[in-house]
């Protein structure tokens, strides 16, 4: 594991506690659950949903509640725990956990029917975002959808901000720049729309 992902690994890691409470309810991001619910309905074929970055469980419990099977994959082990914690006793048997790092997928090919990273690549560095898109187009099946959440704006570095205690890597992309990259690591159709949370934005597209 590279110093930049250790690093925010370690971040997530001292404060997956705190973090996972201060983000677990919907009503404190704006629009994301409608985004949740979107993408949830536009799936196009049958499989398990792959949660990645999972942070809480937040989502992976929304998909879960509307009859899902998923997948809620993390780098943090601490964070996992919060997730598995958090899920509803009703929804566990739908739900499994994974440790991962997002450029490393251990799944094997054609394995789920959307994968849904919200706030977690931008943790990717630029560099390493298009292999990584490549890996995410691997393990969708055909006629997967891909759904990421992304921050709008220019340049990569450490910041200290939020519910987390610690340094996390950020990487900031146009969004334009992001569907075309889509568009290299084999996605198509590619569309992005604008959050009403500040910079970020969602980029969805199928295989």
């Amino acid at each position: 594991m590279d110093s930049i992902t250790e690093i925010t690994r370690a971040s997530y890691e001292r404060s997956a506690h705190t973090y996972a409470g201060a983000t677990w309810e919907y009503h404190n991001f704006p629009g994301l659950q409608m985004d949740a619910l979107n993408f949830s309905e536009s799936l196009q074929t049958t499989g398990p949903i792959l949660d990645l970055g999972c942070g809480g469980g937040r989502d992976a419990n929304y998909f879960a509640s509307h009859g899902h099977r998923v997948v809620a994959a993390d780098i943090s082990v601490q964070m996992l725990r919060e997730a598995r914690r958090r899920i509803a006793p009703s929804r566990e048997s739908q739900v499994d956990f994974v440790c991962v790092d997002i450029r490393r997928l251990p799944f094997q090919g054609k394995t789920f029917s959307g994968v849904w990273a919200s706030g977690s690549l931008l943790h990717v560095p630029r560099a390493d975002l298009l292999p990584s898109l490549r890996k995410i187009a691997k393990v969708l099946k055909a006629g997967g959808l891909a759904a990421l959440s992304m921050k709008n704006g220019a340049g990569e570095g450490w910041e200290q901000l939020g519910a987390v205690s610690g340094s996390r890597w950020f990487t900031y992309v146009d969004p334009t720049d992001f569907a075309d990259l889509m568009r290299q690591a084999g996605f198509e159709p590619v569309s992005y729309q604008p959050s009403s949370r500040g910079t970020w934005f969602l980029a969805t597209g199928y295989v």
